[in-house]
């Protein structure tokens, strides 16, 4: 079990990278070509980092606790990147 947490932590530190790079280059490409689609796209990226970091915190939290405190921690990241995807969803709107 502790192999599959470890694994999961790979992917998502991947995929943090992945999406500040993808919005660093959207961001840029936005500026250079006044449009504001890309920009958001941009600021989109940023905001599917902000899970991942949470998903990261939850990840690395796993086997350093009880089991009720750990269930604390799932369902406060649940919360937290719940609150991301709303940003999103209302960042678009």
């Amino acid at each position: 079990m502790a192999q599959l947490y470890k694994k999961a932590l790979q992917v998502e530190f991947f995929n943090v990278g992945y999406n500040m790079g993808e919005a660093v280059v959207a961001l840029l490409a936005g500026k250079a070509a006044k449009s504001i689609a890309l920009i958001g796209f941009g600021f989109d990226s940023i905001v599917e980092s902000l899970s991942g970091f949470i998903l990261i915190w939850r990840l690395t939290r796993h086997g350093k606790m009880s089991g009720k405190d750990e269930e604390k921690i799932e369902r406060m990241a649940t919360k937290f990147v719940g609150i991301t995807f709303l940003v999103s969803v209302f960042g678009e709107a």
